[in-house]
C-alpha cells in the first residue's frame, strides 16, 4: 500500500510551470450516481397524487444533497452542535499555527530525528504538514454533480410513475451515460404481453428506449430468466418456473443494483408471493434505506423502513403512522450523511483543500509527461494515451496527494500526544528536581499538553486517519482501474468472464455503504473508468501482436515494475525501522536497569541535602532519569506500535517478489489471453493487499492515551 507519491520511471522530464487561470491537467470533481430502486403496486393507484408524492419525496433528496455539497456546515450538511463548532474553531486555528511553526518545527524534527535513522525524509515527508482549514463555503467547481439513475421493471403503475419522475429530474439529459436501467423478470417480449393497458404499454416502451442496460455496459436490459417460459423452477428442476417467483427474483435484483429504494405499498392490502410487500422487506433485511409511500395515505408524506430487530429506535413514529407488521417507520433523513454516506463521503474527496491546486498542478504536469513518455516508448495507440495521461491520471494524482497528505497529518497526531505526554513529564521532573522555584516552567508544561491534546482533537474532528484510509484506497483502485481498462472489454463484464477486470467485476455486486477502508469508492472507479474507456477502446485491438505487446510493455513499465520498486523500497525502510527501533529500545532498557541499580543502592535519595548548585549533583540526575526514562520509553513504544513495521515490513517484500514476477510474465506474453490473464492477476493480487492492508489500519488510529 502506498503511503508516498508514486511517480512512472523516470524519462528525465521537468515539471512545466502552472499555468495562469484554470489549470487544464487538474481533474473537476467526480460525480456521484445515485442509484433508486423502486418496488410498489400496478393498481388501483391514484396516479396523480402518487406521482406528486414521488416527485416531491425527489425533491427532498436532491435538495438534501445537493444542499450538503455547496454548504457541508449547513442544514444539510454535518450536523453542527456546539461541540463542533467548537472543533471546526481550534481546527483552523491549528491549520494557522501549522502554517506558520510549521517549517520551524520541520527543522527541528529533522535534526532530533535523523541521527536515529529511523526516518527517510523527502519532499512528499512532511512531519509538520499544515492542517487544511475547513472551508465555511464551497467553490461552485468543486461541487458534487449529482445524478439519477432509477432502477425498474417498468411495470405499469408505481414503478413507471418513478421512473418517469426520476427522468423528468435530470436538467441535463445530453451530459448524462444513463438514467435508467430496466430488470425484467422474462424476455421483453414476453413481459409486454402483460401489459393490458395501451397507454401503460406505449410508456413501457418509451421508458425502455432509455435504457443503456446494466451499469451501462451494454444496450440490453437485465433479463433474470431469459428462456422463460421454458426456465427451470431452481427450486424444482423437473418443473416450469412460476411467474410469481420471477417477478421476485426480479424484485430482488433491483434491490441489489441500488442504494435507496423507493417503496409505493399499502400494507392492508392482501400481498401475493414475489409482490411489493415481500420485496420492501427483502431491501430492509439487505441493509438498503427503504423509503416508504403508503398510497393509502399520501397526505403523511414518506418514511423510512427498518427492521423491527435492529434495536434502533431514534425518531421512530411507529404509532403515530402504522407501521407494516415486523417493521419500524422513521422520519426521513435530513442530512447527507443520513440519506447517502457515499455521496457525504465523495462530496467531502471532492471539495477537499488538503493541497493547494498549484502544487497538485505542478506534480501532475510532471507525471503525465513522464507518464507519456513511457506510452510513447511503448508504441501505445495515440488515443489511448491522450485518455490516460489527460483524463485518468489526473485523478489518481490527486487522491494520490491528499492521502500522502492525511498520512503526514495521521503521522504527526499518533506521535505528538505522546511525545508531548513524555516531554511534560521530563520537564515537571526537571523543575521539581532542578528548578523548584521556577513555577512558570508550569505554564510551558501547560501549553504542550495544550498543543497535543488539541493535535489529537482536531485528527478526529477532520477524521485524518479515516480520510487517509478512503484516499489511498482511492488511489490505488483509480490506478489499477486506469491500467487494467486497457485490456478489459465491454463484452467480457457483459458476459461476466471471470478473467475479467476484477474490479469491475465488484461493480455488479450490491454498492456498499459507508465503510471508511474501502468501500465508498467503488462508484466513483466505476463511472470515472467506463466514461474514460469508451474514448480510446476502438483504437486498441488485442488481437493484433503489435498492440498486444505494447500494452503489456507499456503496464510492465508503467504500473508493475514502479509499484514492485516501491514495495522493495518500503520493506527496506520498515526492516530499517525495525531493526534501529529494537537496538534503541533495548538501550533504553539497559539505561533504566543501570538507573534502577543506582537508585536502589542509595542515589538520588538526598534531593533535600543539596544547599549548592543541583545541576552538578549526581544523585539528583539518577532521581531525574529514574521518572524520565519509562516516560520515554512508553511514549517510543506507543508511537512505534501504531504501524506494525515488522509485518509491513513482510508484506511489502512479498509483495515486491511477487509483482516482480508478474512483470516478467507480462514481456513474455505474446497474445490477448495470456495479457488478459496476467493483468486479472496483477490487480486482484494488489486489490486483495489494499484492502487486507487497510482493514489491518482501520482500528490502528491515533488513542488519547495518558
Amino acid at each position: 500500500m502506498t503511503d508516498s507519491l508514486t511517480a512512472p520511471a523516470s524519462t528525465g522530464s521537468t515539471a512545466a510551470p502552472a499555468l495562469d487561470g484554470p489549470p487544464p491537467l487538474l481533474p473537476g470533481p467526480i460525480p456521484y450516481e445515485l442509484r433508486i430502486g423502486v418496488t410498489g403496486h400496478r393498481e388501483p393507484l391514484d396516479r396523480t397524487a402518487v406521482d406528486a408524492a414521488v416527485r416531491h419525496l425527489l425533491r427532498h433528496i436532491v435538495d438534501v444533497l445537493e444542499g450538503a455539497s455547496a454548504s457541508p456546515f449547513g442544514v444539510y450538511g454535518s450536523p453542527q452542535r456546539r461541540v463542533d463548532r467548537i472543533d471546526r474553531a481550534l481546527t483552523e486555528c491549528l491549520g494557522v499555527i501549522t502554517q506558520i511553526l510549521g517549517p520551524l518545527l520541520n527543522v527541528v524534527t529533522r535534526i532530533v530525528a535523523s541521527p536515529l535513522r529511523m526516518f527517510q525524509f523527502s519532499p512528499a515527508r512532511d512531519y509538520w504538514p499544515p492542517v487544511p482549514r475547513p472551508s465555511r463555503t464551497v467553490d461552485p467547481t468543486k461541487r458534487t454533480p449529482l445524478k439519477l439513475t432509477v432502477i425498474s421493471s417498468l411495470a405499469m403503475g408505481a414503478d413507471q410513475i418513478v421512473a418517469r419522475a426520476v427522468c423528468d429530474f435530470v436538467r441535463r439529459p445530453e451530459q448524462r451515460n444513463r438514467y435508467l436501467e430496466a430488470v425484467l423478470p422474462f424476455p421483453r417480449d414476453v413481459y409486454q404481453e402483460e401489459f393490458d393497458d395501451r397507454d401503460a404499454l406505449d410508456a413501457f416502451c418509451m421508458l425502455m428506449a432509455l435504457d443503456k442496460g446494466h451499469w451501462n455496459t451494454h444496450p440490453n436490459p437485465t433479463v433474470m430468466f431469459p428462456d422463460f417460459p421454458a426456465s427451470p423452477d431452481p427450486d424444482d428442476p423437473r418443473q416450469t418456473l412460476p411467474r410469481h417467483k420471477a417477478y421476485a427474483a426480479a424484485g430482488r435484483q433491483v434491490v441489489e443494483m441500488s442504494e435507496i429504494v423507493i417503496a409505493i405499498w399499502d400494507p392492508s392490502r392482501e400481498e401475493g408471493a414475489g409482490g411489493t410487500g415481500e420485496t420492501a422487506r427483502y431491501a430492509v433485511d439487505r441493509g438498503r434505506l427503504v423509503l416508504w409511500l403508503n398510497p393509502a395515505n399520501l397526505a403523511a408524506g414518506a418514511f423510512v423502513l427498518r427492521s423491527a430487530a435492529s434495536g434502533n429506535d431514534e425518531g421512530v413514529v411507529d404509532g403515530a403512522i402504522g407501521a407494516p407488521p415486523g417493521l419500524r417507520v422513521a422520519p426521513l433523513p435530513a442530512t447527507a450523511k443520513q440519506l447517502s454516506p457515499n455521496f457525504h463521503r465523495l462530496a467531502a474527496y471532492n471539495r477537499d483543500a488538503a493541497i493547494d491546486d498549484k502544487t497538485l498542478e505542478t506534480t501532475t504536469r510532471s507525471h503525465v509527461e513522464a507518464t507519456r513518455a513511457i506510452a510513447e516508448r511503448c508504441h501505445l495507440p495515440q488515443p489511448a494515451i491522450d485518455s490516460i495521461t489527460e483524463s485518468l491520471l489526473p485523478h489518481v494524482l490527486r487522491a494520490d496527494h491528499v492521502s500522502v497528505r492525511y498520512q503526514a497529518l495521521r503521522d504527526s497526531a499518533a506521535w505528538l500526544w505522546p511525545v508531548a505526554a513524555a516531554f511534560v513529564v521530563s520537564l515537571m521532573a526537571f523543575q521539581i528536581i532542578f528548578l523548584p522555584d521556577a513555577y512558570w516552567l508550569a505554564f510551558v508544561e501547560l501549553m504542550v499538553l495544550l498543543l497535543g491534546y488539541a493535535s489529537h482533537r482536531v485528527s478526529v474532528y477532520d477524521a485524518w486517519h479515516e480520510k487517509w484510509l478512503n484516499d489511498r484506497r482511492l488511489a490505488e483502485g483509480l490506478r489499477a482501474a486506469m491500467f487494467t481498462s486497457l485490456v478489459v472489454g465491454d463484452e467480457d463484464v457483459m458476459h461476466g468472464n471471470r478473467r475479467d477486470l476484477h474490479i469491475l467485476d465488484r461493480h455488479h455486486e450490491a454498492l456498499p455503504f459507508y465503510n471508511p477502508a474501502h468501500a465508498w469508492f467503488v462508484g466513483t472507479l466505476k463511472r470515472v473508468l467506463r466514461k474514460e474507456r469508451r474514448r480510446f477502446a476502438p483504437s486498441i485491438d488485442l488481437g493484433r501482436r503489435d498492440h498486444c505487446r505494447a500494452v503489456a510493455s507499456f503496464l510492465a513499465a508503467a504500473w508493475i515494475r514502479p509499484q514492485a520498486e516501491y514495495h522493495a523500497r518500503r520493506a527496506a525502510r520498515h526492516g530499517k525501522v525495525t531493526r534501529v527501533s529494537g537496538k534503541l529500545r533495548l538501550a533504553l532498557i539497559l539505561a533504566m536497569a543501570f538507573v534502577a541499580v543506582l537508585h536502589a543502592v542509595g542515589f538520588g535519595h538526598g534531593a533535600e541535602a543539596h544547599t549548592g548548585s543541583r545541576m552538578g549533583a549526581l544523585d539528583l540526575w539518577v532521581a531525574f532519569l529514574t521518572i524520565v526514562l519509562p516516560a520515554w520509553t512508553a511514549a517510543f513504544h506507543v508511537v512505534l506500535a501504531l504501524d506494525d513495521h515488522e509485518r509491513m515490513e513482510e508484506r511489502a517484500a512479498h509483495m515486491a517478489r511477487l509483482l516482480g514476477m508478474l512483470a516478467t510474465s507480462l514481456d513474455q506474453v505474446d497474445n490477448a489471453a495470456e495479457l488478459r490473464e496476467c493483468v486479472a492477476d496483477a490487480e486482484r493480487l494488489m486489490d486483495l493487499e489494499s484492502e487486507e492492508w487497510a482493514a489491518s489500519l482501520i482500528a490502528r488510529k491515533p488513542e488519547f492515551t495518558g
